[in-house]
C-alpha cells in the first residue's frame, strides 16, 4: 500500500522575530548538532520563547556540510551574545505541509513539496526552507506524537 500524499496548503506567514544560531554539519551529525544548538538557545532566552522552535535549511547534501539555522521565536529582540544572533523570518506567501511521527518522513515530505512547487510553477522566495517543531523530542519521548510543519516561502508571482 502506498502512503497517502501530503496535504499542501498555501498560507500567509507573518514576520517572526527569533534568536538563532547559524551552523553547519554533515547529515550524520545533524541531530546532535541541532540538539546542542537548541539547548544553548533555550538557556540563552530563559523561558522567553513566544512560539515553537524552528530550523531554516539553506542546502541539503548527503556528502557535504548542510548549512542551517536553528531558532526560537521571541516576543521582542534580545541582545546578541556569542553565536546567538537575532533573526527575523520574513512575512509572505508560503506552502505548508505536516509531518506526523518521527523525522524519518521529512525527506519524503520535502520531495513532495518540491514536486508540488514544480507542478504549480512556484519558485522559492529567499534562500531557505523551514521546519517548525510543534511537538518534538523535548515535548514527548514517543516519536508517534511528534508534529513538524514544513514551510516553503514562495514568490508572490507565479510564472508558468
Amino acid at each position: 500500500a502506498s502512503a497517502e500524499a501530503p496535504v499542501v496548503e498555501e498560507i500567509e506567514l507573518e514576520a517572526q522575530q527569533a534568536m538563532a544560531i547559524y551552523d553547519s554539519a554533515m547529515v550524520t551529525d545533524m541531530g546532535a548538532v541541532m540538539a546542542q544548538n537548541f539547548e544553548l538557545l533555550h538557556k540563552r532566552i530563559r523561558g522567553q520563547a513566544s512560539g515553537v522552535p524552528f530550523a531554516v535549511y539553506y542546502n541539503w547534501s548527503d556528502n557535504a556540510p548542510i548549512h542551517f539555522r536553528v531558532a526560537v521565536p521571541v516576543a521582542e529582540e534580545m541582545r546578541e551574545s556569542g553565536v546567538v544572533t537575532s533573526y527575523e523570518r520574513p512575512a509572505g506567501k508560503a506552502l505548508k505541509a505536516v509531518c506526523k511521527g518521527n523525522y524519518d518522513g521529512l525527506a519524503a515530505l520535502h520531495n513532495e513539496m518540491d514536486l508540488y512547487m514544480a507542478e504549480h510553477h512556484l519558485k522559492l522566495r529567499g534562500k531557505g526552507v523551514y521546519e517548525e517543531y510543534v511537538v518534538g523530542p523535548a515535548d514527548s519521548p514517543d516519536s508517534n506524537d511528534w508534529i513538524t510543519f514544513v514551510v516553503y516561502p514562495v514568490a508572490d508571482s507565479l510564472q508558468p
